[in-house]
């Protein structure tokens, strides 16, 4: 798969924010809103552009969403999540609960 290719599919996606734990958080969500959904979290790769491979190559069974974590990509900076993991749990928790509310 080429970046263009990854380029081109990534603006097919709609950012939607939510907000968890006190921190605006940007989440992307591609495919047909019919289909199973499934919440992906990025690691290492810095932001929600880093998981659009396995996002692609999975759109023809889900619908996905990709967080953004606080302090990366597209959300909004929070001193504790940089160095409480307790928060950042608490903050996933929140934020997979906003989604779910979506979705229903």
């Amino acid at each position: 798969m080429t970046p263009e290719i990854l380029n081109q599919w990534n603006k097919t996606g709609v950012r939607r924010d939510v907000n968890s734990r006190g921190v605006r958080t940007a989440v992307w969500e591609f495919g047909d809103a019919h289909k199973p959904f499934i919440i992906m979290v990025h690691g290492i790769t810095g932001n929600h552009f880093g998981l659009l491979p396995l996002a692609y190559e999975l759109r023809t069974h889900f619908r996905i969403y990709i967080v953004d974590l606080p302090n990366h990509g597209e959300s909004d900076f929070s001193r504790q999540a940089e160095r409480d993991i307790n928060f950042l749990r608490d903050w996933f928790d929140g934020a997979v609960d906003e989604i779910c509310r979506r979705e229903n």
